[in-house]
C-alpha cells in the first residue's frame, strides 16, 4: 500500500488520487491471487483464503477511506 502511494507521489498525483490508489492496490492484488490460484494452478482453497481476506478487510479499507476523506482531504480553515 505504502509503495502505491509513493509511486502516485513521484508521478505528482494530486492527494485524493494518492489516497485513491493507496486504498485500491490490495482489492486489486486480492483480484490478481484468486485469478492466479483458480486458473493457473486450480487451487480453489487458495480463492477461498484470498476471498475470506478481502472480506475481513473490506470494512477496513472502507472506514479508512471515510476518514482520510473526512479529515485528510478538509481544507483548513484560515
Amino acid at each position: 500500500m505504502f509503495v502505491s502511494f509513493v509511486v502516485a507521489g513521484l508521478f505528482r498525483l494530486n492527494l485524493r488520487d494518492r489516497i485513491t490508489l493507496l486504498l485500491i492496490s490490495p482489492v486489486k492484488n486480492f483480484g490478481v491471487a484468486i485469478a492466479i490460484a483458480v486458473g493457473i494452478l486450480h487451487q480453489a482453497e487458495f480463492a477461498v483464503f484470498a476471498t475470506t481476506m478481502f472480506m475481513a478487510q473490506l470494512p477496513i479499507f472502507l472506514g479508512a477511506g471515510l476518514l482520510l476523506r473526512r479529515f485528510a482531504l478538509e481544507k483548513p480553515s484560515s
